[in-house]
């Protein structure tokens, strides 16, 4: 008999002006991933909640709203941490609270992971824990420099 893998947390970081589909897309991606039990069920691999600077109403980019169950200093223990994308990655890069809150957040995560260009959110707060900027500060990728504004 196989050994069943221990269930992962998920914490989605939600900021405002975050694009629905990096958030939603690998969220669905995570819910999707179950094993089948020897009864037939089916037992979830990811368990997943969302975090904000405040726990409540972040609103997207696109309009809609998501609920932040968690602020980031309370939410409880998690494994990966996923930051997405959006216009308000502008902003949020000129955050220093921000930044240093999602810094600690990600200090907290075995592994942190972006979609499009969150990725240049860590890109500023802790460039070697993703590998994601170069040692002179350019980021490596496309998304990142999109951003910037470069």
């Amino acid at each position: 008999m196989s050994s069943t893998p221990p269930i992962q947390r998920v914490a989605v970081a939600l900021f405002e002006g975050f694009t629905v589909l990096d958030v939603y897309g690998p969220v669905q991606a995570f819910a999707s991933c179950r094993t089948i039990q020897p009864d037939g069920t089916r037992r979830p691999l990811f368990e997943i909640f969302s975090m904000a600077g405040e726990a409540g109403k972040v609103k997207a980019g696109e309009g809609p709203a998501s609920w932040a169950e968690w602020s980031f200093e309370k939410a409880p223990d998690y494994d990966i941490l996923l930051i997405p994308g959006g216009f308000g990655s502008r902003k949020a890069v000129a955050d220093q609270s921000f930044l240093d809150r999602l810094a600690a957040a990600s200090r907290r995560a075995h592994i942190t992971t972006t979609v499009c260009t969150g990725s240049a959110l860590p890109r500023h707060v802790e460039q070697d824990r993703v590998g994601l900027g170069d040692p002179a500060g350019a980021p490596r990728s496309l998304e990142a420099q999109g951003a910037l504004g470069r």
